[in-house]
């Protein structure tokens, strides 16, 4: 796969997100990889000051198709590939949302198949306890019998369990990121993601490549956790979370959210509440039936955005 999958436009957008002053903010505020190349084109230097607010006034259009052309070969030497907005391959849970929170863009490695799949969100706190990690195993072991693919991102705790626990029982990962692609958070979880990767899933991050952790790109990509899956299963999370980020964001996107308890253990006093709970063991058929009707629910809320569209 050579340097062509990137057309003009992208290697301008990520050209000049190389600029100081120039983050995810303000792309997204330009309008995405289009906005900017049009910008671009259209306005040339008085462009490239505007967006990076006079930091870069003197750097050629010439130099930013440089920077973005290198950027793009060290992309694909590591498989990284930039679907947009539009593109046949934009997934339709994405491309539903209202424009506020949709994604304009992102960059992913792996297989983008999946994205076309039943997915369910598997998200809780960075520090579970020993029944919080039962239980996310437990969630995960009970979605092969609906076939999910698990939704998580890749952050310590939960996240990662729930990552390797569905590579332990066959399972496809999809794995939305906090961090660039070429940047893990943990660090530690650098193999994790390769291993997701090799097993045919997929990782996923709207933000630049090597854009580092920070607490608001984490909220904020919760939203797409949300958006990909059909519903959220948290099984130990506080009020005050990221988690509870993920949560309003799939009550906003109509997508149920499940807790999980254990038989006779009374949750934490500050665990946050989901829009329904299922105690384990005794409630497994009622868990699992719940899973299958949010499967048919799925199907006819794309049936409807399919017929909207066409």
């Amino acid at each position: 796969m050579g340097i062509s999958e990137f057309d003009e436009a992208a290697i301008l957008f990520l050209g000049l997100a190389h600029l100081k002053g120039v983050g995810y903010k303000t792309l997204r505020e330009l309008g995405g990889v289009e906005g900017v190349a049009k910008g671009l084109r259209d306005l040339g230097s008085s462009f490239i000051a505007t967006a990076s607010k006079g930091a870069s006034s003197d750097v050629s259009l010439s130099s930013l198709v440089q920077l973005g052309t290198s950027t793009a070969e060290t992309l694909l030497r590591q498989d990284i590939h930039l679907v947009q907005f539009g593109a046949a391959r934009f997934p339709v849970q994405f491309s539903e949302l209202d424009d506020k929170v949709r994604p304009l863009w992102f960059f992913c490695s792996g297989n983008l198949d999946l994205l076309a799949t039943e997915s369910v969100a598997i998200v809780g706190t960075r520090s579970p306890s020993v029944n919080g990690e039962f239980l996310t195993r437990y969630a995960v072991s009970a979605l092969q019998e609906t076939g999910a693919t698990v939704v998580s991102g890749l952050a310590k705790g939960v996240d990662e369990i729930a990552h390797e626990w569905a590579l332990n029982c066959g399972l496809p990962n999809i794995s939305v990121l906090g961090t660039g692609l070429l940047k893990s958070y943990p660090a530690k979880n650098a193999d994790l993601s390769r291993r997701i990767v090799q097993a045919g899933g997929l990782l996923l991050s709207e933000y630049m490549p090597d854009a580092p952790p920070s607490g608001e790109n984490f909220v904020w990509r919760n939203r797409l956790q949300a958006a990909l899956a059909k519903c959220v299963v948290a099984p130990e999370w506080k009020r005050s979370s990221g988690t509870a980020h993920t949560i309003r964001f799939a009550k906003r996107f109509s997508r149920p959210s499940i807790n999980l308890t254990l038989n006779g253990v009374a949750a934490s006093p500050d665990h946050g509440v989901a829009d329904n709970s299922f105690e384990v063991p005794r409630d497994h058929v009622a868990f699992m039936n719940a899973l299958r009707k949010v499967d048919q629910h799925t199907e006819e809320r794309i049936l409807t955005l399919q017929q909207s569209l066409f």
